[in-house]
């Protein structure tokens, strides 16, 4: 379940910095600003949460990549 989160996430982050590339102005540009802004509240959050439990193994920081 979290590497098809993660998975989610990261499709969200790339569809995201897609509509920030095309540098129209418009909505597309405000919808990719939402979707990068986020993951990256996604990405904090689950760091965040990992090192509160003391979580050190590798996979608990692998889907912050």
């Amino acid at each position: 379940m979290w590497r098809a989160e993660a998975r989610w996430w990261r499709t969200v982050g790339a569809e995201g910095e897609a509509l920030l590339r095309q540098g129209r102005d418009g909505p597309g540009v405000v919808v990719g600003a939402v979707a990068v802004l986020s993951v990256d509240a996604w990405r904090v959050r689950a760091a965040l949460a990992s090192a509160a439990r003391g979580d050190r193994a590798r996979e608990a920081f692998d889907a912050l990549v």
